[in-house]
Parts: C-alpha cells; sequence; structure tokens
C-alpha cells in the first residue's frame, strides 16, 4: 500500500518533470523562439523557477518530515513506545506530531501533580523568591504557619532576605528564630539552594525545618550543666568555710594540750594528754587535707618547686614539685 509521503513524492516528482519537459520542448522550436523573441526568456525562467521551487519545496517537506519523526520518537518514553496503529499512522505529520506534544503535556501534567502533592505532604515550611527576595511559591505549611492565604503572602519579602547581601550560589543552611503571627517563637533549620538556568539564577528555594524541641533541649542541657557547676562551686565553698572554722578549736585544743604537757603530770595524765595531741594533729592534718582539695576544685592551690631532700646533695638538684598551700579567702 502507497503512503501518502509516497504518493507526494511521485507527484511533486512527476511535476518538475513535466515543466523540465515543456522547457525542453520550447527551446527546441526555434520558430517559436524566435516569434516570442524576449518572451522566450521570460517563460524560460519562470518554468526553470517553478522547477526549484518545486524541487526545494519537497527537499524542505523531507527535511521537516525527518525532525518531526525525531521530536516524536524522542518525546515518548522509550518503555512506552509501541508500533503505531492504522488510527496514529495520520496521513497530516502535524496532526500527528500536535497529538504527541499532547500526549506530553498531559504527562508533563501528571507528574506535576505527583511533586506538587509531594510538596504539599511535607510538614517543613518550603517557599521560593526571586534574588530581590520576593516570594514566588509557598506550600500549605508555609501558609498555615503565617496565618494567610497563598495569593497574600505571593509578592511579599522572605522574613529573612537581607537587601544587598550576597545570598550565595550554592546550597547552605542557616538557624534563625521565626515569631509567628499567634506570638509563638519556633526554630528553623533553613536549607537553601539556588534554582537557575542557561542564564543564571532565577529563584531560591528555602525549607525551614522545625528544630524548637533540639534548641529546647540544648537550652535544657546547658541550664542543668550551669545547676551542676553552681552546686559543685557550693560545695566547694561550704567545705572551705567548714575546714576553716574547725581549724581555730582545733589549734586551740592542741595549744592548751601543749601547755599541759609542760605541768607537772602523773604518768596516766601525761599519757591521756598525748593522746589528745595525737588526735589532735590527725584532725588538723585531716582539715588541711579537706581544704587543699577545696582549694584544688576551685583552682586556688599554687605550686612551688623546693629541693628534695634526697638529691639536695647533688652539685645540681633537680627540683620537686609538691603543693603549697594557698592563701585562705
Amino acid at each position: 500500500m502507497i503512503s501518502s509521503q509516497q504518493r507526494k513524492t511521485v507527484l511533486i516528482l512527476s511535476l518538475a518533470l513535466s515543466l523540465a519537459v515543456a522547457l525542453i520542448a520550447i527551446t527546441a522550436q526555434e520558430d517559436l523562439r524566435e516569434k516570442l523573441g524576449s518572451v522566450f526568456y521570460v517563460i524560460g525562467f519562470a518554468i526553470i523557477g517553478c522547477v526549484l521551487l518545486v524541487l526545494a519545496g519537497y527537499v524542505w517537506d523531507r527535511s521537516l518530515m525527518e525532525r518531526l519523526k525525531t521530536l516524536r520518537e524522542a518525546g515518548t518514553p522509550s518503555e512506552k513506545r509501541t508500533p503505531p496503529t492504522r488510527e496514529e499512522s495520520d496521513p497530516d505529520e502535524i496532526l500527528g506530531l500536535a497529538r504527541n506534544i499532547e500526549r506530553m503535556a498531559r504527562s508533563l501534567q501528571q507528574v506535576e501533580a505527583s511533586y506538587r502533592n509531594m510538596v504539599e505532604d511535607q510538614v517543613d515550611l518550603i517557599c521560593r523568591y526571586r534574588p530581590d527576595g520576593r516570594i514566588t511559591f509557598v506550600n500549605g505549611a508555609y501558609a498555615r504557619a503565617f496565618a494567610k492565604k497563598r495569593l497574600e503572602l505571593s509578592g511579599e519579602l522572605f522574613p529573612f532576605y537581607s537587601h544587598g547581601v550576597a545570598v550565595g550560589d550554592g546550597p547552605f543552611t542557616f538557624e534563625r528564630e521565626l515569631v509567628l503571627p499567634d506570638n509563638r517563637r519556633r526554630w528553623l533549620l533553613w536549607i537553601q539552594r539556588p534554582i537557575g538556568d542557561a542564564n543564571g539564577i532565577v529563584e531560591y528555594q528555602a525549607l525551614g525545618h522545625d528544630i524548637t524541641e533540639r534548641k529546647e533541649a540544648e537550652a535544657a542541657l546547658i541550664k542543668a550543666k550551669n545547676a551542676a557547676e553552681s552546686a559543685d562551686r557550693a560545695k566547694s565553698e561550704f567545705l572551705a568555710i567548714v575546714s576553716h572554722e574547725l581549724c581555730t578549736p582545733i589549734n586551740g585544743v592542741i595549744g592548751f594540750a601543749k601547755l599541759l604537757t609542760e605541768s607537772p603530770l602523773n604518768p596516766e595524765q601525761r599519757e591521756f594528754v598525748t593522746m589528745i595531741q595525737t588526735g589532735g594533729r590527725a584532725l588538723e592534718r585531716l582539715i588541711a587535707d579537706i581544704l587543699d582539695l577545696s582549694r584544688i576544685e576551685a583552682g586556688n592551690i599554687e605550686i612551688e618547686k623546693t629541693p628534695s631532700p634526697c638529691t639536695s646533695a647533688l652539685p645540681n638538684p633537680a627540683p620537686c614539685s609538691r603543693p603549697k598551700h594557698a592563701r585562705r579567702d
């Protein structure tokens, strides 16, 4: 069965051949050429022009059909390509291309609807804005957060846009606190990326993720840490004060015990006084250790270097370190 394209080719070539034969026939008759005179050349050029126009139109039509065929094949997904049926094999390639474009448009609408549903189902705030900061698109979560309609938000400035500040050519993140219309304060982690074409950046897309709970947890941890440090400082100060206050009566006990040793005592009394001195000195050392511990925790201990007794006899004795009692506050 001859297709429409083949019939068109036969007709065009037949017309070109007929014009060429007519031109040859006119040229072959000398008496007619002399009779027509200059009109002969006009007719000849007209016939040649018609032949050239017919051939050029044929070539252009063929190239156009090839391009339309390529475009149709490129626009049809490979997994859905099936041999065209008789109904789809339309004699008019333009009509076939129009149908193909219509199918592509429906497919794009379905894809757009799918992605729009995905954006609408997000709980994060999503918006797009131009390089001048004017919003062009917001999702439902963004509109609900600001208690406005989308048309009202369209054209408004992005809340964190700063005029004259470079927004950046790559994706980046930042955290900002946002006060909503109902006076709620929410912390949002914004992820922003540029959207461009061959001419440069056209828009920016910003996605805001609510991190208020994380911020509150961090604040609670810092508060607990500060409270623990404050309690630790209070404990150290308490130990220092109590130890210092205990030193005065202990020194009095040791001093009176020393005075008693210098007085006439029987052996049993002297033994009792010795026990008092031993216990007082042990308690004094214990209190001194507690004071040193509290000073170490408070960072008020000082270290001094003194020659070690075991190396004092050497030519160049190495200094040894021992804690030096810090001054009492």
